[in-house]
């Protein structure tokens, strides 16, 4: 969205546009695009926004992506922090099938257990 903004020189409206389309393109949730604004005034409140849910959702599903297939220990297996750094190496073209469904209930039961 920035990349989008900076090089089409875009409107903050126009911006908030790109977010809102973007948002719904990667995670199919309809979100205003002004909520892009959230994310610089609550950083620490309790009130989550959007691109935080997003990201707690998305370590959840990893940390059980990389539990099933290298075990509750995983963080100790050699083999997991190979597959880590393939898939987090700069520049990796990410496929999120692999391990992410955007799936709030794996994040919920996390929190909640």
């Amino acid at each position: 969205m920035k990349l989008e903004y900076w090089n089409k020189n875009l409107t903050v409206d126009e911006a908030y546009q790109v977010y809102a389309r973007l948002i719904k393109e990667y995670t199919g949730f309809e979100i205003p695009g002004q909520y892009r604004l959230l994310h610089h005034i609550l950083p620490e409140s309790i009130i989550y926004v959007p691109s935080y849910l997003l990201a707690a959702i998305r370590a959840a599903e990893l940390d059980s992506h990389m539990r099933n297939r290298f075990g509750d220990t995983w963080w100790y297996n050699r083999e997991s922090g190979k597959r880590l750094r393939e898939i987090m190496k700069p520049g990796a073209q990410i496929d999120l099938s692999i391990f992410s469904k955007l799936d709030p209930d794996i994040f919920l039961m996390e929190i909640l257990n």
